[in-house]
């Protein structure tokens, strides 16, 4: 029979035991978590520019809608409502000779057009977006904008004609 000082010291040793394996069940699943979350964090960014390529799509052609409306000028003023603050804003958008949003600015003739399109920082979910200018030989007119996050995934806008790709994986060199 045990004395109570022994049954005291093996009920101890017991719980430091069951507390050392709670510990690291916790510490295994924190561990799990992490990496699932950083594995298909790139994932959620991609679906981020995903759906701001869609809003661009819908920026570029109701642009084009206001310019039939406004008799073919050179600026739009474009109304974008927000509804997180239930507010219009009225945006000066410069467009080609086709009504397609566009400028003549030589340097961050991109970054513009996204500027004054989508009023709103080129980011996605706190990742920088980068608004590239695409120079291809015999494009003819209009320009060729991409817009993508970390060399890995973009979409394109064409002023040319109004087109806005589908998000697409940069190529490995």
């Amino acid at each position: 029979m045990n004395s109570p000082l022994q049954q005291d010291v093996e009920r101890r040793e017991r719980s430091l035991i069951e507390n050392m394996f709670v510990g690291l069940f916790v510490f295994f699943m924190m561990a799990v978590f992490i990496m699932f979350f950083f594995m298909h964090d790139e994932g959620i960014e991609d679906k981020g520019l995903a759906s701001l390529a869609k809003s661009f799509t819908v920026h570029v052609n109701n642009v084009k809608a206001q310019w039939l409306i406004d008799s073919k000028t050179d600026v739009v003023f474009y109304q974008l409502y927000d509804m997180n603050t239930d507010s219009k804003e009225t945006r000066k958008v410069r467009v080609n000779k086709k009504g397609w949003p566009d400028n003549q600015e030589q340097h961050f003739a991109c970054r513009i057009i996204w500027m004054e399109l989508m009023a709103q920082p080129l980011e996605v979910l706190n990742k920088q977006i980068s608004a590239i200018e695409v120079v291809k030989k015999d494009f003819g007119e209009g320009r060729l904008c991409q817009f993508g996050i970390d060399s890995r995934v973009y979409f394109e806008y064409n002023s040319a004609n109004g087109v806005v790709s589908d998000i697409k994986q940069y190529e490995e060199s």
